[in-house]
């Protein structure tokens, strides 16, 4: 295959100048090239561009179009050498301009002074010799450079100044040079003048020894600490001299940061293991302590070193506590999972209760590599929970005996269920309460049957048997004031000595009694008050209702006697109206006092509800009259039945229904209910008159008790009649329910008596042949007879 023949382009302004260049080309040669004639720059890179890939060479005289360093720039490829060979003949010798020309990329140069065949032959020859070469060092720096990036370390190279000339991608973007700024920059710039002696220092020592260094640099970059280990070695010419530093650095931050963190989690946990009471041990596959805390020293008395290296019972451990152990680390080892025993262990300071956690501790492949042990001491614990739960028995306890005393309505009472709670809940063998209470001293003495009561004679020193006395407790007894009225004493604790908590506990049942005690000294000053109270109301309403009986009779004598004239009739109406509701009032007091002191007696027999309230309605039927109330009745087909007295019956009815007129406006409405409920009968009483507030809902029914803002429709009364229905209806077996849904919304009050199936049959009727008229009064006499004839 015939190789294509070499081309020269010869560029020059003046045709003579490029006829003779050729010419002299022509006689130089041997072989023929082919000759391209370019008078401009620019036409010359034509003839060039037209096919680059042939071998060419450029011979380039002075040209108008283009400077010279311009004609080579436009040559020049990627990595910075020309297209082809390229030869620029200078003026003159060339001296001047010729060195600029091969900076700017040119292979050689020839002065004009200079030219001739031979000359220029080499000149030629020359230039395709430096212009492959060049491309080969070029091509070999590239690849050289691509190694040097694609390497993740950074690569760097410095000359004896310190410059850096070779440095690799990662080297220019960690440290955050771009490509220009990183030639010819200094470790001042790298590493800041507080670093950058140090590394002058090693990279003397480097060029000194001729032998590979390793060196950490720490330095600032960017606000971050960074480390890179470098590891640096010199580069020497053929000769030998040293005359440039070269090093690979890896960046070793997150290493140290690591490094430093795992030491000071090691140094926290030697720490923490050197100074937490649990005792941690670490055991490796043969069973063997590979490490040991110092809190081993505070239970055995022996030092850790003792431990280190060796097995369970070469420890000298005991032999129960070296079998348990071993079995829970085998089981540990075997099985992967966390191993708690639970045991007790005589140290010097004496018996301890331990518990011990064996936790498996794995290596990267998953294999149990080791044992963490770690012995928590309970003793302090368990003791704490016990004192926790005799305290807790001693406080239900507490409560107990108080609840009970709480329940004492007399200091006797009190007083014995004193000191038989403080005898049970401290342990003692006798308990005296002294208490000034009444007229006479009151003394309680609780003892077990071998022990003598205090006052006995006998010493107190010591007991029969022999057992001696233990030391006595004693606490006063105050009232609200605080001054004393009594004393409880202790004495001969079975368990140890009286100490802060059985005083403070014989303080507490001493706090309670006394409040106790102030309690029944108020029970028994409001029962007495109370007893002077009902004693009061019926002799009040006795004497009241002496008075009234002739005044009664007298009237009624003027009624049947002789015509009154109108304005005397009237009057006297009004003062039957009047005496009549006093002497319901009396009535009413009368009977509560009754029932209060447990004499009221009831006439039982077999009574038909329906007729209780038809009998209550003929007795209130002129009050529902006067305030034009509308009445509704609702009652079943069938009778229902109770057993109780009738009278009261209709008493408690007809105190519902006057009640129920009384508070209701005037057209208002009544409503009547009876219904069998399961073996009970509800009767109910509803109105829409002025209603109950909810604050007084719960004491209704309790004595003398008045709803303030009703009282001006009350009419009279002092709050009795609706405590006297409750107490009539459970002296029945009932009860008695009141509702409403507040002022001016009515009221409803529901009663429930208990039915009977029938078997009681109403007693007959008593015919009296004479009647005795009874009085307390002299004039009351005559005027009964006067009525009953």
């Amino acid at each position: 295959m015939t190789a294509t023949p070499l081309r020269l382009i010869v560029a020059a302004h003046q045709a003579r100048d490029r006829e003779w260049i050729v010419e002299l080309l022509r006689l130089a040669l041997a072989d023929a090239p082919e000759f391209i004639a370019a008078p401009t720059g620019e036409s010359a890179l034509a003839h060039w561009r037209q096919d680059p890939q042939r071998p060419q060479v450029l011979i380039a005289a002075p040209v108008e179009d283009l400077e010279p360093d311009a004609l080579i720039r436009h040559m020049l490829d990627p990595t910075g050498i020309t297209g082809c060979p390229v030869v620029m003949i200078t003026p003159g010798h060339g001296r001047e301009s010729g060195p600029a020309l091969l900076r700017a990329g040119a292979q050689d140069y020839i002065g004009e002074s200079w030219l001739s065949p031979y000359v220029l032959a080499r000149a030629v020859e020359n230039a395709g010799v430096r212009w492959a070469a060049e491309r080969e060092l070029r091509e070999a720096r590239h690849l050289l450079q691509a190694i040097v990036d694609g390497a993740g370390a950074l690569v760097f190279a410095k000359d004896l100044q310190g410059r850096y000339f070779l440095t690799n991608q990662a080297w220019r973007e960690r440290l955050g040079f771009d490509d220009e700024q990183a030639v010819g920059v200094t470790d001042d710039a790298v590493f800041g003048p507080s670093v950058a002696p140090a590394v002058r220092e090693s990279d003397r020592q480097v060029l000194a020894t001729g032998e590979r260094q390793v060196a950490e640099e720490t330095f600032w970059r960017n606000g971050q600490r960074v480390t890179y280990l470098a590891s640096k070695f010199p580069l020497a010419d053929a000769g030998g001299r040293r005359w440039a530093v070269c090093g690979v650095a890896t960046d070793v931050t997150s290493l140290k940061e690591a490094q430093a963190a795992l030491e000071a989690r090691e140094r926290a946990l030697q720490t923490l293991a050197d100074n937490t009471p649990d005792i941690l041990l670490r055991f490796d596959a043969a069973l063997r302590h590979v490490f040991v805390s110092a809190a081993v020293q505070g239970l055995t008395g022996r030092a850790p070193r003792e431990f280190l290296g060796r097995g369970i019972r070469e420890a000298g451990l005991p032999v129960s506590l070296c079998e348990l152990w071993e079995a829970a680390l085998r089981m540990a080892f075997h099985e992967g999972r966390p191993q708690t025993v639970e045991f007790r262990f005589d140290s010097p300071a004496g018996p301890r209760h331990l518990t011990g956690r064996f936790v498996p501790e794995f290596d990267p492949a998953g294999r149990v590599e080791q044992v963490l042990a770690v012995l928590h001491d309970d003793t302090e614990r368990q003791r704490a929970a016990e004192d926790l739960r005799r305290r807790a028995r001693v406080m239900a306890r507490l409560a107990d005996a108080s609840r009970l005393i709480h329940a004492s309505l007399s200091a006797e009472e009190i007083a014995r269920v004193l000191v038989e709670q403080a005898r049970d809940i401290l342990g003692t063998r006798q308990a005296v309460v002294d208490l000034a209470w009444g007229d006479e001293p009151l003394q309680v003495v609780s003892c077990d049957h071998e022990t003598p009561p205090w006052g006995d004679g006998r010493s107190a020193d010591g007991w029969p048997g022999g057992s001696p006395a233990r030391g006595q407790l004693t606490v006063a007894l105050t009232n609200p004031r605080g001054k004393p009225v009594g004393q409880v004493r202790l004495a001969d604790r079975l368990d140890g000595e009286f100490d802060a908590d059985a005083e403070a506990v014989l303080v507490q049942l001493a706090a309670i009694a006394s409040t106790s005690l102030e309690n029944a000294r108020l029970y028994a000053a409001l029962r007495l008050a109370d007893q002077r109270k009902t004693e009061f109301i019926a002799i009040l309403a006795h004497e009241l209702r002496n008075p009234l009986a002739p005044i009664r009779n007298g009237l009624e004598i003027l009624r049947r006697k002789a015509e009154l004239r109108d304005s005397a009739a009237r009057a006297r109406d009004m003062m039957e109206r009047q005496l009549g509701h006093l002497v319901r009032l009396v009535d009413d007091l009368l009977d509560v006092s009754r029932i209060s002191r447990g004499k009221i007696q009831l006439q039982r027999s077999r009574v038909n509800l329906q007729a209780v309230i038809d009998s209550a309605l003929e007795a209130t039927q002129a009050t529902l009259d006067a305030h034009r109330h509308e009445l509704a009745l609702e009652q079943p087909h069938t009778a229902l039945w109770t057993v109780g007295d009738y009278t009261r019956l209709v008493q408690v009815m007809s105190n519902l229904f006057n009640n129920a007129a009384k508070y209701t406006p005037t057209g208002g409405r009544i409503t009547v209910q009876l219904r069998q409920k399961g073996r009970e009968a509800r009767i109910r009483v509803s109105d829409n008159g002025a209603g109950i507030p909810g604050s007084m809902l719960p004491h209704i029914f309790e004595l003398f008790t008045q709803v303030r803002e009703t009282l001006p429709q009350a009419q009279g009364g002092l709050g009795i009649g609706l405590s006297l229905v409750r107490q009539l209806v459970q002296l029945h077996g009932g009860r008695i329910e009141a509702h409403s849904d507040g002022l001016g919304l009515g009221s409803r009050f529901t009663l429930y008596l208990p039915l009977d199936d029938g078997g009681a049959t109403a007693p007959a009727d008593e015919l009296a042949e004479a009647v005795l008229p009874g009085a307390d009064t002299s004039s009351a006499g005559p005027a009964v007879a006067s009525v009953l004839r």
